[in-house]
């Protein structure tokens, strides 16, 4: 016989207020909510980041927060499925390019999110070299490189060359219009007034290329193979000799530890410069050509290493009268 308990019709009641005061679900990443938006398709394009725009592929494309990884097809795109969200930062990164990270806020369904994506500028053809001028004993650094940028030159801000023991910079010059080689000469005693031509190979150097929105990269080092420190001696012509027929410049003997070939240059005054005679054999100690028109020369002499590095001589006033 079963009897009437006040206990149990309480629990009773009370579980069935509980179950209908149960608010229902509102999470759109919930399955089981009203508003459930359900799988999404979003296209991402990864491109770079100046016209003329192109995909780049194998760019490793990340969500941490959504547990989301891809990489992007030889078009440059990525199909990501995911549930539904309002706002995302993807991050992209790839080689050949700085790393970037993008938010795209009021993501509306299947929409095609755009990423752009900075190349890494790369050096080309680098020449690093000393000019030692022996009649006043100074020497000169020059930085030569072509900088490589595949968004084009209009994306890069500046290239400083730096040598971080001296705090000296000095920013680098195109060496003319149209062209991507930039560089950089400076006295070697810019750097620091109590530096000897002989402390040069000492110092490492380093290059910022820097791109107008603010990436940046680092190269180094950078450093001088030698500085020719030698006084050339000139025999002929000597100063205001003249010349009659043929001319023939000769020197005095050079000795050193390391392959190099002496450069004539010939300019005509005022200063023109109307010829250069290259290579001649390290083991020479003359160098005859034609006559030359009547008027008055400069000669020059330079012993170069195969790196580049030149000593120069005097620069020798003679006349040719012909």
């Amino acid at each position: 016989m079963n009897s009437f308990c006040p206990k149990k019709l309480f629990v009773l009641l009370l579980f069935t207020l509980v179950l209908s005061c149960d608010a229902p679900r509102q999470n759109p990443f919930d399955p089981n909510a009203v508003n459930y938006k359900g799988k999404e398709q979003t296209i991402i394009q990864v491109y770079n980041l100046y016209p003329p725009y192109h995909g780049l592929s194998n760019i490793l494309v990340v969500e941490p927060n959504l547990h989301f990884s891809g990489r992007t097809g030889s078009d440059g795109t990525l199909i990501w499925e995911h549930e539904a969200f309002d706002s995302v930062a993807l991050q992209a990164s790839g080689e050949g390019f700085f790393p970037t990270q993008t938010l795209f806020k009021n993501v509306g369904k299947n929409e095609v999110l755009t990423i752009y994506m900075n190349a890494h500028p790369t050096l080309q053809d680098v020449r690093f070299i000393s000019r030692y001028y022996s009649p006043r004993k100074e020497c000169y650094l020059q930085y030569r490189s072509r900088i490589i940028d595949p968004d084009g030159l209009a994306d890069l801000r500046e290239a400083i060359l730096f040598c971080d023991e001296f705090a000296f910079q000095d920013t680098l010059e195109l060496e003319k219009a149209g062209s991507d080689y930039f560089e950089s000469q400076f006295n070697l005693q810019a750097v620091e007034t109590t530096l000897s031509p002989s402390m040069a190979p000492e110092l490492s150097f380093a290059l910022l290329v820097q791109n107008i929105n603010g990436d940046s990269l680092r190269f180094e080092p950078f450093s001088i193979v030698r500085v020719i420190e030698y006084h050339l001696k000139q025999y002929t012509p000597a100063e205001n000799d003249t010349v009659r027929g043929n001319v023939t410049f000769s020197w005095e003997e050079v000795n050193l530890g390391f392959p190099f070939t002496f450069t004539i240059l010939l300019y005509q005054l005022p200063t023109e410069l109307i010829a250069t005679y290259e290579n001649i054999p390290g083991n020479s100690t003359q160098f005859t050509i034609a006559p030359l028109a009547s008027g008055r020369y400069i000669w020059v002499l330079e012993l170069r290493d195969s790196a580049g590095n030149i000593s120069q001589s005097s620069s020798i006033v003679f006349i040719s009268e012909n």
